[in-house]
């Protein structure tokens, strides 16, 4: 059916057509037609050269970018087009400390009295520590169609965002029974 008038079926529509603009205009504004592009690049990074990771290296780096684009029209919506790309750059350093004990092979700390001084053991530096940054842009643009006013037009709509976001992420087990969890998240 045509959707600008339900009564009449679309190929009566388009028969009663005057010329073959009129024709294409209606098979144009008969249609609902969405379209999707995407690509996506997700945590891209170089593999560490040696099991030992260090601080510094690049392989504790990756990056992920994303884009996705959709466009619609039908009846009422004369064009919509939505755009989303994201990017993310991310480090991240995991290890596992070896927990220093000065007191441990102390034999004379032996004594049950003297076992939380024997037993004392610290962590020389953090288990993780990881940092995000993160930008996010959103763009739509929507014109609707008038049905009821074809003379009258609508002006389009516009939506713009943009979003930068940091994450700051601390792991530290100061000893064995203690552990410091820090996150920061800014928007």
């Amino acid at each position: 059916y045509y959707p600008v008038d339900p009564d009449i079926e679309l190929a009566t529509a388009l028969k009663n057509a005057d010329s073959k603009a009129e024709k294409d205009s209606i098979k144009q504004i008969s249609q609902d037609v969405t379209t999707r592009r995407s690509i996506n690049f997700t945590n891209v990074r170089l593999q560490p050269k040696s099991e030992s990771v260090k601080v510094y290296d690049p392989s504790n780096l990756s990056a992920t970018y994303s884009y996705n684009e959709t466009e619609k029209r039908n009846i009422n919506t004369e064009y919509s087009t939505d755009q989303n790309y994201r990017g993310m750059l991310a480090y991240n350093y995991s290890t596992r400390p070896k927990a220093f004990e000065p007191f441990s092979k102390s034999s004379a700390l032996s004594s049950p009295s003297l076992r939380l001084i024997k037993d004392f053991n610290l962590y020389p530096y953090p288990n993780q520590v990881s940092y995000t940054l993160e930008t996010d842009r959103n763009y739509r643009e929507e014109k609707l169609r008038n049905l009821s006013d074809p003379n009258q037009i609508f002006e389009p709509i516009y939506k713009k965002d943009f979003y930068f976001n940091r994450l700051f992420d601390l792991k530290y087990a100061i000893t064995k029974n203690l552990k410091f969890d820090f996150k920061a998240i800014t928007n």
